[in-house]
């Protein structure tokens, strides 16, 4: 699935991060950007055996709480929707002035 979500995304224009985070367990897998927005990604099994861990729900709670948008995917149709999720909203400012 993360092939698929990769693919596209890149179709959209949407930049794909595979994440990896050092010495932090349970962080989403992906990073999703586009015209000022992003959203973090868990992806799990299509076949519905992938469940989070309880580290995975701390830290995607963590990011929630700190106003991050976070969506666990489980399949393509998912991932199709997270693409016009974001393909669809107004572009944000590309510069923010320090006040």
């Amino acid at each position: 699935m993360q092939n698929y979500l990769k693919k596209i995304a890149e179709r959209h224009g949407v930049l794909f991060f595979k994440l990896e985070a050092v010495g932090q367990t349970g962080f989403p897998d992906v990073l999703l950007a586009y015209k000022g927005w992003s959203v973090y990604v868990e992806l799990k099994s299509e076949k519905g055996t992938g469940v989070l861990s309880k580290r995975q729900v701390f830290m995607l709670d963590k990011l929630s709480n700190n106003g991050l948008e976070v969506h666990v995917i489980k399949n393509t149709e998912a991932c199709d929707k997270i693409i016009a999720h974001l393909i669809n909203r107004e572009s944000k400012p590309r510069y923010w002035e320090a006040v």
